[in-house]
């Protein structure tokens, strides 16, 4: 949704402009409604952070330290081949060389059905952690 201002600026958020009186019970509920949307909605379930990367359990499964314990991390979006299959090892490898010590930003996007965090990975220097493990040829990029 585009709005253009007077101004000549324009607004791309997706919102709802409402507008209502500055007093009375109307304002209250479409406040307290807006407050319970906004604090329940699936995309505020897991905020984003920044941590230390403390183990490499595979080429698509990382934990970082997230309020002094380790957070196990699935990598979204790729999926790099076990360590028991070809490249499975060279997969954990390359992950390694990327994140095993280092500080990374997770962009989080919620947990996967064994409780893993999925997140996307940006390194300090904004490299994208899952883009580059497909780009070297290291695991597959997939859509759910």
């Amino acid at each position: 949704m585009h709005h253009r201002y007077p101004d000549g600026s324009v607004s791309s958020v997706g919102c709802l402009v409402v507008s209502l009186p500055l007093v009375g019970p109307g304002r209250i509920c479409v406040l307290t409604l807006c407050s319970l949307l906004f604090l329940f909605s699936p995309s505020r379930a897991v905020a984003d952070f920044s941590g230390l990367v403390v183990s490499v359990l595979d080429g698509d499964t990382i934990e970082v330290l997230h309020n002094d314990r380790p957070e196990r991390i699935r990598l979204s979006g790729i999926d790099c081949p076990e360590k028991s299959q070809a490249y499975g090892t060279r997969a954990k490898e390359a992950a390694s060389e990327l994140v095993l010590g280092g500080e990374v930003t997770l962009r989080t996007y919620g947990k996967d059905k064994y409780g893993r965090t999925l997140a996307d990975v940006l390194l300090p220097d904004g490299t994208h952690v899952n883009h580059t493990l497909v780009k070297n040829g290291w695991c597959w990029w997939y859509r759910k």
